[in-house]
């Protein structure tokens, strides 16, 4: 019986997602923990805008723009 081209996509996808989960997992830990510092900066620059009296929808869509383009910066930086 012939293995369908669906049959070999599905194998191989499998194959990849165990591959990824294992190599995701080797540096889960240290991505989470830059994340925390991250968090613990931008809640920073929250708590001041908020002394300053800027809005919490305006300072939460101003961070959250600057982080997209910090990600766009670094991808590019890359070369990716």
């Amino acid at each position: 019986m012939a293995v369908s081209k669906e049959d070999r996509r599905r194998y191989q996808e499998t194959a990849w997602k165990k591959e990824m989960t294992e190599i995701f997992e080797s540096l889960e830990w240290s991505l989470f923990e830059n994340f925390q510092r991250a968090d613990s900066i931008m809640a920073k620059m929250s708590t001041e805008a908020s002394a300053c009296q800027i809005p919490g929808e305006f300072r939460e869509q101003f961070m959250r723009d600057k982080l997209i383009d910090m990600f766009e910066q670094i991808a590019e930086q890359r070369g990716g």
